[in-house]
């Protein structure tokens, strides 16, 4: 299956906005922008084979915080869009999907 068939976007983290008052408060809290092109890109969220559900993945070495939710793995990503996009290693969201987003295609383990 194509991942350009499963609802990608790319996107780029933003921070939350703080209170100017250095209270601590949060303005707005920290969200994903949708981007054009992957070389602006941080990560992308695409609905996983098997649900509508829309799932955020990051990239590895784009600048991302480790606190960005969501936390834990930054995949390593290769191609010049949607239509080569590669993630290395399988990409494991629990009580999901398993599987692999290779040179465009969705695959599941």
């Amino acid at each position: 299956m194509k991942l350009a068939d499963r609802k990608p976007q790319f996107c780029r983290y933003q921070p939350p906005v703080m209170s100017p008052d250095g209270d601590g408060r949060q303005m707005r809290g920290a969200r994903n922008v949708p981007v054009d092109t992957l070389a602006e890109a941080q990560g992308m969220w695409f609905n996983p084979p098997g649900t509508d559900v829309t799932f955020v993945l990051w990239f590895a070495d784009r600048g991302v915080p480790d606190d960005a939710f969501p936390q834990g793995f930054r995949w390593p990503v290769t191609g010049t869009g949607y239509d080569d996009l590669t993630l290395t290693p399988s990409i494991l969201i629990p009580n999901y999907w398993h599987g692999f987003i290779t040179n465009g295609e969705v695959t599941t383990c």
